[in-house]
């Protein structure tokens, strides 16, 4: 699932796992923040103890993501009774390069789980929502997750799949039916062909994923 790749700063190695595009594409990610204007995340350094004290990376800029609200929410010390934007990348991540960040640059990252993305990122917002209470150790850390509500949601650009799966490169159209406007995808395996229709969040059923002769499977989109 990963490739590594090595990022050298003023003053160490920094090792990054680089996450492939085949690996992105179902990948969820969410960024919070209290700027409800945001259209565009730049890297940079983040204001931060852990950095102030040379913890965390302070050298490498980005834009960080974690795979869950609650993640994103501790990984800022989110204030109780707060309202913060819930942001989500505009199109998929794949078209990015996204990176998987250890506890070496990041020592909350066993928590926070975050992914880092060292270039200009494009992002919508997802939900408005107000963090509920929390509970801190003697360490200060959460030792629980964050509680929140959703007060608002916002409607997101939809995912084109023919245009995500094009830019992947890993499968190719076929015309089928009466149409030019029905499309099925080809795979070579069922199994894969399954997982696809279970990822693009379709009822299985017959006629769904068909065999051609050629022991080729489609998927209707």
């Amino acid at each position: 699932m990963y490739e590594f790749v090595k990022i050298i700063d003023a003053t160490k190695k920094s090792e990054l796992k680089l996450i492939k595009k085949k690996d992105l594409m179902n990948l969820k990610l969410y960024h919070v923040s209290d700027n409800p204007h945001i259209k565009t995340l730049s890297p940079r350094i983040p204001k931060s103890e852990d950095i102030n004290k040379g913890l965390e990376n302070g050298t490498i800029k980005r834009v960080c993501f974690a795979p869950s609200i609650e993640q994103c929410l501790q990984a800022i010390c989110a204030e109780k009774g707060k309202e913060y934007i819930v942001y989500v990348p505009k199109r998929n991540l794949m078209y990015s390069q996204i990176y998987k960040c250890n506890t070496q640059d990041a020592p909350g990252a066993y928590i926070t789980d975050e992914y880092w993305c060292l270039t200009p990122i494009e992002v919508e917002p997802l939900y408005k929502v107000k963090v509920g209470n929390t509970v801190e150790t003697n360490s200060g850390k959460y030792e629980d997750l964050l509680n929140y509500k959703v007060l608002e949601s916002y409607k997101v650009t939809p995912s084109n799949v023919l245009e995500d799966l094009a830019y992947l490169n890993e499968v190719k159209y076929v015309s089928a039916g009466q149409t030019d406007l029905e499309y099925w995808l080809e795979f070579k395996d069922y199994k894969e062909a399954r997982k696809f229709a279970t990822m693009c969040s379709r009822v299985l059923n017959e006629g769904l994923i068909e065999r051609a002769d050629n022991k080729v499977y489609y998927v209707k989109l």
